[in-house]
């Protein structure tokens, strides 16, 4: 499955401060480059739709929940894809249950304990419920630094599906929101690797939903 196969992508998190928004437009970034893709913001607080709406020019539409009809949604879900970026640390019910509507729930974390304790402990609903999904490891500390390492390797551990591409921490993405744009627009020396980072974790989420079906 390429990206030419629509794909509905449920972006979660369990906690604050974990790349969700970053992650949801740039997956949406991504598969928009191949087909039409919708990102729908049903976040409390509109991120999402703030960095979107700095400029015109994207490579997805971007909507408001409240404007996501179901013609709209039928329109995307029958020619390209739908990104869906959820409220961080949603019910387990609402989880579940945008999981079950969707093809893949795509959780980003960060590589800190906190972060790793509280997406083990709440995974296990996605598990009971058979909700296909896929963890991906973002703002990762450069080397020296082993937080990545020991990250991938409690996942292993808990037997939790972790994507093989992870995102480096980089001042790149706060500079991507404050301009309203990808990070691959960005006057950055690492931009290109960042964006291929992203590109690669598409890649995976759509290589995992080709192979559930």
């Amino acid at each position: 499955m390429g990206y030419n196969s629509p794909v509905v992508i449920t972006v979660s998190a369990y906690k604050g401060g974990t790349g969700k928004t970053t992650t949801a437009l740039h997956v949406a970034g991504v598969l928009g480059q191949q087909a039409p893709t919708l990102l729908v913001d049903r976040d409390r607080v509109p991120s999402a739709l703030r960095w979107y709406r700095k400029r015109d020019e994207w490579p997805f539409r971007a909507v408001a929940s409240s404007d996501a009809t179901p013609e709209l949604l039928r329109e995307y879900r029958r020619t390209g894809h739908i990104v869906f970026d959820t409220p961080a640390g949603p019910d387990p019910e609402e989880i579940i249950a945008f999981g079950k509507h969707s093809d893949l729930v795509l959780i980003p974390t960060t590589p800190d304990a906190l972060a790793i304790e509280a997406l083990v402990d709440t995974v296990r609903d996605l598990r009971d419920e058979a909700v296909l999904f896929r963890v991906a490891l973002v703002m990762v500390p450069p080397f020296p630094s082993q937080q990545g390492r020991r990250a991938r390797a409690a996942f292993q551990k808990a037997r939790l599906p972790v994507l093989e591409a992870e995102v480096p921490r980089a001042a790149a993405f706060h500079h991507a929101a404050l301009q309203g744009r990808l990070v691959r627009d960005v006057r950055d020396r690492r931009a290109g690797a960042l964006w291929s980072a992203y590109q690669e974790i598409a890649n995976e989420i759509t290589a995992a939903v080709g192979e559930k079906a």
